[in-house]
């Protein structure tokens, strides 16, 4: 009889330690459940009013440079100039192009840094105050829920920001969004 109590005693006892080490496996996968969104960061630039207005102070300052461009080119085409005049015209034409793309890129990538950095400041608030593991990109995802995407959410916090890209320094103040100016060549002991 003392060996079934004892028996006994040990299965309950060996019962016990298996409930309360699965207790604790559960009550430690609860604590470190991960938890992640998903966003489409290519729909946040395009579709967010600061992702607008960069994109629109880009494409006014394209289209300044282009017209500069198209006048000194003409310039460089003009009839009557001996062919060394023109040559040196079109080799100064040339530098002109080579630093207005300078421009422009400098340009862009000014503008994609602070609509970026702001983007990284809203993503990494976001992620403290829902309390996630990770926000990862939806173009890396095979296949996630859609209640995870978390875009819309962010199109909005990105409008209500307040971060709007400024003009270049170097462009006039009541000319926001005018391409800063391009360096022409001086044509040295050409006759006005």
């Amino acid at each position: 009889m003392r060996i079934a109590v004892l028996l006994l005693t040990l299965l309950l006892a060996t019962a016990c330690q298996e409930t309360e080490s699965t207790a604790d496996t559960t009550a430690t996968t609860a604590a470190v459940k991960p938890s992640i969104a998903f966003i489409d960061q290519n729909r946040v630039f395009i579709e967010s009013e600061p992702g607008k207005k960069g994109m629109e102070m880009l494409q006014e300052m394209s289209v300044e440079l282009q017209e500069r461009l198209k006048a000194l080119q003409e310039a460089s085409e003009e009839e009557g100039l001996e062919e060394e005049e023109r040559m040196e015209r079109r080799l100064d034409f040339q530098k002109t192009v080579e630093s207005a793309q300078a421009q422009m890129s400098v340009e862009q990538q000014r503008i994609v840094g602070i609509l970026t950095e702001k983007f990284d400041e809203l993503l990494a608030q976001y992620r403290q105050e829902h309390e996630l593991t990770a926000i990862l990109s939806t173009e890396v995802a095979v296949s996630y829920d859609p209640e995870a995407d978390i875009t819309d959410e962010i199109i909005a916090a990105f409008n209500a920001s307040g971060v709007v890209p400024e003009a270049p320094a170097e462009a006039p103040a009541e000319g926001a969004g005018q391409a800063p100016e391009i360096q022409e060549p001086t044509d040295e002991g050409q006759e006005q």
